[in-house]
């Protein structure tokens, strides 16, 4: 990788991420702050993004992701293919930016441009999930079980008239028919056998919109944090609920959490996992923590 003098920043913005003004499009301010070194370019689908990806970690000394949780994770998931990754920068244009809310970057994009050049890195943990002979990386949740059920009903023009609040909105006719998944977890310290409402295996805090699931996870700690709600009454959970937004949810007898570095599910019904957004199918799920897997840029 070429030294960070005079390599370039190549800046890889999603074209169908983020609103129609002036804050979405980094191209100007970029320029003024990285001059001829800046590389910026459009993607428009998944082959596009992965050969930019692959042309930046070769040639530049950092790698900014422009968009939403989902072109983070494509991002990322090809940086991990890579023997060389350069520093990640972030440019939240999504609805959610849950990893941009964990490491404290600006959500507004125009303040997110300047803190690139902060010259703060750090390492952080990432998420490793293998299902069906598939890998794939995280950087803050995976969710299964109800809480898939919810983002599964999403569609894009709620997240247009809703912006994040689209999530709780959608959870209102999920919630009154809820499924319990038997499931049998393997983990660092043991073995479980629960009934379930949810699973969520998590790296960082946020999951769906900015919603603090995993108030108590780390990304620089090499350990996963698992949440575990257990099936229960329409009573248990309007109380769940209220402690989740009034308090911490975690200490509910109806809530299991615990830490490890590996775990295994196996569910009926098959569960399905969303991983920062993207599916995850195929039983068993094995999900392992990375440390020190990616450098970031953080203001």
């Amino acid at each position: 990788m070429p030294s960070a003098a005079d390599a370039p920043v190549y800046v890889l913005r999603n074209a169908t991420a983020g609103p129609a003004n002036p804050d979405s499009d980094p191209r100007g301010q970029l320029e003024r702050m990285f001059g001829e070194r800046l590389v910026f370019v459009e993607t428009h689908n998944s082959a596009e993004g992965e050969r930019a990806v692959r042309e930046a970690c070769e040639k530049a000394s950092m790698v900014v992701a422009a968009g939403g949780d989902g072109t983070i994770n494509a991002v990322i998931n090809t940086m991990m293919q890579q023997p060389s990754r350069p520093p990640l920068g972030l440019i939240p244009l999504g609805t959610a930016n849950n990893l941009c809310r964990a490491l404290g970057v600006p959500l507004t994009p125009r303040e997110a441009y300047a803190a690139l050049g902060s010259g703060r890195r750090a390492n952080i943990d990432l998420a490793k999930a293998t299902c069906d002979g598939q890998q794939q990386y995280f950087t803050c949740v995976a969710s299964g079980g109800n809480s898939d059920r919810v983002i599964e009903c999403l569609r894009h023009e709620d997240k247009a008239a809703w912006g994040p609040w689209c999530y709780l909105r959608n959870a209102l006719p999920v919630m009154a028919d809820l499924t319990g998944y038997q499931t049998r977890l393997e983990h660092d310290g043991g073995e479980l056998n629960l009934s379930l409402w949810n699973v969520m295996v998590a790296n960082g805090k946020f999951a769906a919109g900015g919603l603090q699931v995993a108030p108590r996870a780390r990304m620089d700690d090499g350990l996963l944090d698992v949440v575990l709600v257990e099936d229960g009454t329409p009573l248990d959970l309007a109380t769940i609920s209220a402690e989740f937004f009034l308090g911490d949810y975690l200490e509910d007898d109806r809530v299991t959490f615990l830490r490890t570095r590996k775990l295994r599910v196996e569910a009926n019904p098959e569960l399905r996992f969303l991983a920062d957004g993207e599916t995850l199918t195929g039983q068993p799920f094995e999900f392992e923590a990375v440390p020190d897997a990616l450098e970031v840029v953080i203001p």
